[in-house]
């Protein structure tokens, strides 16, 4: 049910699938329940709502849709990186706009356009800034005024790891169902609302394996919490999860370097960190330690292969 006036565009397409499809790379989800014949309903975790509808026969044309959509978000730059390669503007990235805008296009779902942007006076440097990291801070920083001990060192913890998934828009990559997350954010940030871009169950991928190993092997070595918690269990799916995105781990769990890595793993896993005597990569040093604990030869991570240093880990690859 409606809880607040407002006006909500109702976009017709050819393929609601690939429509829904493109606007979970915007961060939009289904509405829970609100799946219906010909019609679908998705909202984004900042209060933006789009209805997707079946067009009727010759309402679009491709290369005459006259149809456009306008997303004004603060996060113009972490969106626009999603899009690498599909931005329109002639530069390939957002630009600043004579009327006031710092924006980007694309050509979304049956030639849709969609424009992505901010206003540049009301955004000052968060949208212009070189630092990419400013969006996640934001975020950051809202869930901890909602913290009961905005100061707990695990309260810090969570609010880095989902506020840095909030920005990128990318909370399907934090592994956690939307009931799980939805816990951890009542146990930590009572008052921060629902993330409702969160998914409502993780399909099964074929790294699956590794994800679950890993997993049980970290809550294996907490220490800090008991295995049963739910703070460790989630905190050891975010960081199996992880381990399947192709960079070095600091950068897929959003966070500012190795150290902060670090940080986390001897609160967690001491016995695991004073294991890592040669100072390996923290997720070729996991990979490894779940491979010899499975009695295998130790192999990359799922991840590995993606990120830029991966011939400096693995020479002879």
């Amino acid at each position: 049910m409606s809880s607040r006036e407002r006006l909500i565009a109702i976009l017709p397409t050819n393929n609601l699938d690939a429509a829904e499809h493109f606007f979970a790379r915007l961060g939009f989800t289904q509405r829970p329940g609100a799946r219906y014949d010909g019609y679908r309903i998705l909202t984004d975790d900042h209060g933006g709502e789009v209805h997707l509808t079946n067009a009727v026969e010759t309402w679009l044309v491709p290369g005459r849709n006259p149809f456009a959509l306008y997303l004004y978000r603060r996060d113009v730059d972490a969106l626009a990186a999603r899009f690498k390669g599909e931005i329109l503007e002639r530069g390939g990235s957002p630009e600043r706009k004579p009327w006031g805008m710092y924006e980007f296009s694309l050509n979304g779902p049956d030639d849709t356009l969609i424009r992505v942007g901010w206003d540049i006076d009301a955004t000052g440097s968060i949208c212009m800034t070189a630092d990419p990291n400013r969006a996640r801070d934001v975020e950051v920083a809202r869930l901890l005024e909602h913290a009961p001990q905005h100061a707990a060192a695990d309260a810090v913890m969570f609010a880095r790891l989902i506020g840095a998934k909030v920005a990128s828009g990318d909370l399907l990559h934090l592994g956690l169902t939307r009931a799980a997350l939805d816990a951890l954010l009542q146990r930590h940030f009572r008052t921060a609302g629902a993330l409702h871009a969160a998914p409502e169950y993780i399909a099964a991928s074929e790294h699956q394996h590794f994800v679950d190993a890993l997993r049980a092997m970290l809550l294996d070595h907490e220490s800090s919490l008991a295995a049963t918690n739910a703070d460790a269990q989630c905190l050891a799916t975010i960081i199996a999860t992880a381990c399947l995105r192709p960079d070095h781990l600091w950068r897929d769990l959003g966070l500012d370097g190795r150290d902060d890595v670090t940080d986390i793993l001897t609160r967690h896993y001491p016995r695991l960190v004073a294991r890592n005597t040669d100072n390996t990569r923290w997720k070729k040093f996991l990979a490894r330690e779940l491979a010899l604990a499975e009695g295998r030869a130790p192999v990359p991570a799922p991840g590995c292969p993606g990120c830029e240093d991966y011939g400096f880990c693995y020479p002879s690859r």
